[in-house]
């Protein structure tokens, strides 16, 4: 049905006699359910190929040759003795793109040069789909090379049967199979990708959800999940580990940080950190875990993803960092890590970059931990000279409290003076966790500043002070409380020590109306007036006790 061949039988002599114009065959070989051809050489007549006499269906064991040909010519190229092995792939001709190749078929062994080799049950290619393939590729190795493997054939879908009758020499200038292939692009789909070892293919992703782990300057980063499903990409895969690591890609800075794919005979996924050693990454062989769930059971999978990644380069640059805390709107404690490397450098001023990374951003979409970059120059002397946009930002969109989180850094104390290594820290913050007021404070201005346990103090409220023209003329309305009379005028309202305004007096006791000496006084001439009354009430005593005396 596809037109191809089998190896031809052994030739077969007859010399025509006096009169003879034909040639009767008959006791044909059997060729099971296969059509057969027969071809004719005229060696009398100089030829010195096998011209095809006519073509026969199976089952035919007679023929007579009255000495016409179709022309066509015997292709008696085969193969030569030793092993064979042999692939498929599938190629959409409309843009090149190639399946990986099949698991390896044979290898089978010719044992006597001139045969050929039949491959059936050839599969076939899917039509349709964005990844549509309509064409084959038959690949082979070289009976000399088990491991030289070149393009043999290629035919369109449908064709489920080829004849292998290529010498070595025939195919040993076509293309060499790509195992690696087909390549990938941003779009490809994480659960359409394999990973070749050796001969074996696996398909590392599946529906589920990746859990990744990565390393940056030496320490571990907070896990982040990425929920994958049968449209999740390979851009999305590149997005969220940028995020995962708080790559700056928005920012045109050297060395060119982010993620690229390169394409070609093996697809590369290569990530590019932020400058400085405090900012080198690393993805290690258990950072990528997929957590798949078993549809019928329940059961819940975990397997480490060894993608082979390696570290290609070194970190560039020296680098200091610190870590810090900062409180959101809530009181909740967020942690955060500034980076500084230098940037570039000139006959006027040396420029620094910061980054500012937090595990605990918490962004609408996405998992991006870094939170802001800036940079920060020095002259000649090391003085700070600018700056500019020192100002980080933490998005808090899933919790209850305002968003995002911004603060500043203050560069003011740092310099850009040379020393055998770079050192950052900062010294102080002005946020703090939540507290509950333990005490308060009344300045003399009427202030009332209260502490509060986080060690906060924060103003609490204004005293007020009002005066009369006519203080007599207020009214008293008891427990030493007065209220605007129809002489005392109209109140001048103030704080404490202004405009004329009496002043107040923090921890006193309330004594301000009180003669304390001339109650001293007082108290001394009761107590005399009291000890002279008693003494005189004795006398008496005395005096009835002695007449009574008399009197018995």
């Amino acid at each position: 049905d596809d037109g191809q061949e089998l190896a031809p039988s052994a030739a077969i002599s007859h010399t025509l006699g006096g009169g003879e114009n034909e040639i009767a065959l008959s006791s044909i070989p059997s060729s099971g359910s296969l059509d057969f051809r027969i071809y004719r050489r005229d060696v009398t007549a100089g030829d010195t190929t096998f011209a095809r006499v006519t073509e026969l269906t199976s089952g035919t064991t007679a023929y007579t040759d009255t000495g016409s040909s179709t022309g066509e010519i015997l292709d008696e190229s085969t193969l030569a003795q030793g092993n064979y092995s042999y692939h498929v792939t599938f190629v959409n001709t409309s843009n090149g793109l190639e399946s990986r190749p099949t698991a390896v078929a044979g290898p089978v062994a010719v044992n006597t040069a001139g045969q050929r080799v039949r491959i059936q049950n050839i599969p076939q290619p899917v039509p349709s789909g964005p990844d549509a393939f309509d064409s084959i590729r038959v690949y082979r190795s070289l009976s000399t090379d088990a491991n030289d493997i070149h393009l043999l054939a290629e035919f369109s879908g449908g064709q489920a049967t080829y004849v292998d009758s290529a010498s070595d020499s025939s195919i040993a200038s076509t293309a060499v199979i790509n195992f690696d292939s087909p390549t990938i692009s941003d779009g490809t789909k994480l659960v359409n990708i394999t990973v070749r070892d050796g001969a074996t293919y696996e398909t590392p992703f599946e529906i589920g959800t990746l859990e990744f782990t990565g390393r940056k300057g030496g320490r571990t980063l907070r896990t982040q999940s990425l929920d994958i499903t049968a449209n999740t990409d390979i851009a999305t895969l590149r997005a969220f580990m940028e995020e995962s690591f708080g790559i700056h890609t928005d920012i045109t800075v050297p060395g060119t940080p982010g993620s690229s794919l390169t394409i070609g005979t093996t697809s590369q996924l290569q990530f590019t950190g932020n400058r400085g050693g405090d900012n080198a990454i690393e993805i290690g062989l258990s950072s990528l875990q997929m957590i798949t769930t078993d549809a019928v059971t329940g059961a819940v999978s975990t397997d480490a993803l060894n993608l082979g990644f390696s570290a290609t380069q070194a970190a560039i640059g020296e680098s200091s960092a610190t870590d810090f805390v900062v409180y959101d709107s809530s009181g909740s404690p967020l942690n955060v890590r500034l980076t500084v490397v230098m940037e570039s450098q000139d006959s006027n001023s040396t420029v620094y970059r910061w980054f500012a990374d937090s595990p605990d951003n918490d962004p609408s979409s996405g998992v991006d931990i870094s939170v802001g970059t800036g940079t920060v120059s020095f002259d000649g002397e090391g003085n700070l000279i600018g700056d500019p946009n020192a100002t980080a930002s933490i998005a808090r969109d899933s919790v209850p409290a305002a968003s995002p989180l911004e603060f500043e850094f203050d560069f003011s104390l740092v310099s850009g003076l040379a020393a055998d290594a770079a050192s950052l820290s900062a010294s102080r913050q002005d946020g703090s966790t939540t507290g509950s007021l333990t005490s308060f404070l009344i300045g003399e201005d009427g202030t009332i500043r209260g502490v509060f346990s986080n060690g906060v103090t924060q103003t609490l409220g204004q005293i007020r002070l009002a005066r009369f023209a006519n203080a007599s003329g207020l009214e008293q309305r008891g427990e030493n409380l007065y209220a605007r009379g129809v002489n005392s005028g109209l109140p001048i309202e103030d704080n404490p020590g202004a405009n004329g305004i009496g002043t107040v007096i923090a921890g006193a006791v309330e004594l301000s109306n009180t003669d304390v000496g001339q109650n001293l006084i007082d108290l001394i001439l009761a107590s005399t007036q009291y000890r002279g009354g008693t003494r005189v009430i004795t006398a008496v005593q005395q005096l009835f006790d002695e007449l009574l005396a008399l009197r018995r």
